[in-house]
């Protein structure tokens, strides 16, 4: 995860440098938000790094928050419900910006209609009360049990429906955008003589299928790995701990991606050229 994260900080500043040269500073405020809420998601990543390396003389509340950090990655028996809890929240804050900013790059471009206003703005609602309602339960949850709680958490409930909420509208946000701007870019490439622009297109095609392909997938399978144990019958408690952690795993590379795209390309190029799709 923190190699992904240090790819994503290389190409946030290869991004600073292309906007400090260009009238418009949406998409640089919108990077910077982003790239904040990411760096405190990288924060609460490296706590548990940064206590290992500090003599132990007691045993603190915060420390043992950080040893259950600790334990989430290793697969032990853990209390991780405030990592959740804070992870989830700074991703939503993430995705919704970068998704915003894919959106005006599509209105921009004609890629989408007025009649996927609605629709889009449904998923993303309900993929944002989604995140924030898994992130209020995880919470509230480690108010219940508190730090020093060996107990692993077992998604059912309020928990279980605010999840899956928040990775299948994900999921069918991406599916919905990627359909609809590969079909306007490949209808329209054929009416773009200029190179430049046909190339500024390849580019633009590249960037919606790599990022909303990949998010979908990694929503998708996140969310099967959530569902599978509570669909299938007598399955193992250990099973249910892996596909678990396995499907925590995949969210956290959620947010990880749709950055790592937000600052390979931005919607100034299509603006300035004024490319009608």
């Amino acid at each position: 995860m923190q190699f992904v994260s240090g790819i994503v900080f290389v190409q946030y500043g290869k991004f600073f440098f292309r906007q400090a040269s260009r009238k418009s500073q949406v998409a640089f405020r919108l990077g910077t938000i982003g790239i904040l809420l990411h760096l405190a998601q990288v924060i609460v990543d490296m706590w548990p790094f940064v206590l290992t390396s500090v003599e132990k003389k007691t045993t603190t509340t915060l420390q043992s928050f950080f040893h259950s950090l600790q334990y989430y990655a290793s697969g032990k028996m853990y209390t991780y419900f405030l990592y959740e809890a804070l992870h989830i929240c700074l991703a939503v804050g993430v995705i919704m910006v970068v998704q915003y900013h894919f959106f005006r790059l599509a209105y921009a471009t004609d890629a989408l209609s007025n009649k996927w206003t609605v629709p889009l703005g449904i998923l993303c609602l309900g993929a944002c009360v989604g995140g924030l309602g898994a992130s209020f339960e995880f919470f509230r949850q480690f108010r219940q049990s508190g730090f020093d709680s060996a107990t692993p958490l077992v998604i059912r409930g309020q928990l279980l429906t605010f999840y899956i909420m928040w990775l299948g509208c994900n999921g069918f946000t991406d599916g919905a955008i990627t359909c609809s701007m590969v079909k306007a870019l490949y209808n329209g490439r054929g009416f773009v003589k200029h190179k430049s622009l046909r190339t500024t297109l390849s580019r633009l095609l590249t960037v919606i299928i790599n990022t909303f392909s990949l998010t979908y997938i990694a929503a998708m399978l996140s969310l099967i790995a959530t569902i599978l144990p509570h669909i299938i019958p007598n399955f193992s408690f250990k099973a249910e701990m892996m596909c678990q952690t396995a499907g925590f795993l995949l969210n956290g590379l959620l947010s990880r991606i749709y950055l790592i795209s937000f600052c390979q390309f931005d919607e100034i190029y299509l603006v300035e050229k004024k490319i009608t799709i």
